[in-house]
C-alpha cells in the first residue's frame, strides 16, 4: 500500500474518524448484500477506518471482523472499544496470509482497492477468493469521479488514487469464479462536492 497514503491516515487519525463517522445513517450497501436474518454470516470489513460499518454491523448481531492498513487506525478503534480485540488486526494489503483462521461468507471492501498499485490490486482480489466460502458476496467500492486528483493521482495530502475501473476489477474476479451482479453510481455518503462513486456487487454460487 502507498506509504504517502498510509502516513496521512496515520498522522490524522482524529479528524479522519470524525469526517468518517459524521454521517449516522445505516450504510445503503449494506442492505443490496441480502444478508441472512439469523446473523449467520461471517463478514470480514477490509479497511475498516473509522470503524463506522463494522460497529453497525456489530451491534446488529453479525460476526464481523477488521483489518486496516493503518495501525493508527486500528489502535484509534480498539481504545474505544476494546471489546472487539480478538476480531480487528492492522494488517497491509496484499498478503498471502489470511488474517484470521476462518473462512468468510462476506467481505466488505469500501475505499480501498483505489489506495493500492495495479499489481496489488490483482494480488488483493485473488487473495480474497482464498479467503471466502465457495457461496459467498464481495462488496467493492471505487471512485467514480474525483476533482481533488492531480496528475500524479494524488490529492493536495498526498494520498494516491488509482483510477480504477469497475472493468478491471470484474475481469479479475471473473477470474477467480465471480459473477457480477449489480455495478451503479452513487453520490459521496459525506456530500462531498465533486466526487462519486462505483458500488460494485459480486457472488460466488
Amino acid at each position: 500500500m502507498d506509504i504517502k497514503t498510509i502516513n496521512y491516515y496515520n498522522i490524522n487519525i482524529e479528524s479522519i474518524s470524525s469526517l468518517y463517522n459524521s454521517n449516522p445513517e445505516k450504510p445503503k450497501y449494506i442492505e443490496k448484500l441480502n444478508l441472512s436474518q439469523n446473523r449467520s454470516e461471517q463478514i470480514l470489513d477490509v479497511g475498516f477506518g473509522s470503524g463506522r460499518d463494522y460497529l453497525y454491523l456489530a451491534k446488529e448481531g453479525y460476526k464481523v471482523y477488521g483489518i486496516d492498513g493503518s495501525e493508527k487506525f486500528v489502535e484509534y478503534f480498539l481504545k474505544s472499544n476494546p471489546q472487539y480485540s480478538e476480531k480487528i488486526k492492522y494488517f497491509t494489503l496484499p498478503a498471502n496470509e489470511n488474517p484470521f483462521p476462518i473462512k468468510f461468507d462476506t467481505i466488505l471492501c469500501s475505499a480501498v482497492l483505489m489506495h493500492l498499485y495495479d499489481k496489488e490490486i490483482s494480488e488483493t482480489l485473488s487473495l480474497f477468493s482464498t479467503w471466502l466460502n465457495w457461496k459467498s458476496k464481495l462488496y467493492i467500492s471505487i471512485p467514480k469521479r474525483r476533482n481533488d486528483i492531480g496528475e500524479d493521482f494524488r490529492d493536495k495530502n498526498g494520498r494516491y488514487f488509482n483510477p480504477i475501473q469497475p472493468e478491471f476489477v470484474s475481469q479479475i474476479l471473473l477470474e477467480n469464479s465471480f459473477i457480477c451482479k449489480e455495478i451503479y453510481p452513487t453520490g459521496d455518503s459525506l456530500s462531498r462536492d465533486g466526487i462519486e462513486w462505483w458500488n460494485l456487487f459480486y457472488e460466488r454460487e
